[in-house]
């Protein structure tokens, strides 16, 4: 399982939008850490590991 953790955040990772990120955070007032990721692109990239869980 800490493998699979791992590798999505790895893959967040390479995905991030360092400008989208500032975005999200100021608009959530720096209550939580983003990527920066669009909702609908995260929820493509999120499809396959959601099927093993």
């Amino acid at each position: 399982m800490l493998d699979l953790m791992q590798e999505i955040q790895s893959v967040f990772k390479e995905s991030a939008n360092p400008e989208k990120q500032v975005q999200m955070e100021n608009y959530m007032k720096n209550k939580f850490s983003y990527f920066g990721i669009a909702s609908p692109i995260r929820k493509e990239i999120s499809k396959s590991w959601l099927n093993i869980l």
